[in-house]
Order: structure tokens, then C-alpha cells, then sequence
């Protein structure tokens, strides 16, 4: 399976830029960015974390519950 789970779209950066500078960004700018903005985010570390919150956690709840 390869389906999206999340992603970030021009409209989510124009968005902040406005905030933040009160403006729209220019497509060089946003082109700028763009290899900035996927640096920055820790896609493995956020994955690992959801992981061993959501199913490692979960897991450790039913064998402790004695469920499985």
C-alpha cells in the first residue's frame, strides 16, 4: 500500500507566511523552502514515537489486561 498519510501543501506554507509576515509567498520563495521545510521535519522519529505510544502501548494494555 502507498497511500499519503500526511503531507504539507502550498496552501498549509501560504498559510503560516501570512501569518507570519502578512503576505503570500512567491513561487521562488516557496522553492526556497521547500527542501528546508522537509529537513526539519523528523519523519522517522515522529513515526518510531506514534508507534510505540499507539501500538506498543496499546499492546502492553491487553497482554496486562490478560486480553490479546
Amino acid at each position: 500500500m502507498n497511500k499519503i498519510i500526511y503531507q504539507l501543501t502550498v496552501k498549509d506554507v501560504q498559510n503560516v507566511a501570512e501569518q507570519e509576515l502578512g503576505r503570500k509567498l512567491s513561487i521562488q520563495e516557496i522553492d526556497l523552502l521547500r527542501d528546508r521545510i522537509a529537513d526539519r521535519i523528523s519523519w522517522f522519529d515522529a513515526i518510531a514515537e506514534s508507534i510505540d505510544e499507539l501500538i506498543v502501548g496499546h499492546e502492553s494494555q491487553l497482554q496486562t489486561s490478560g486480553k490479546k
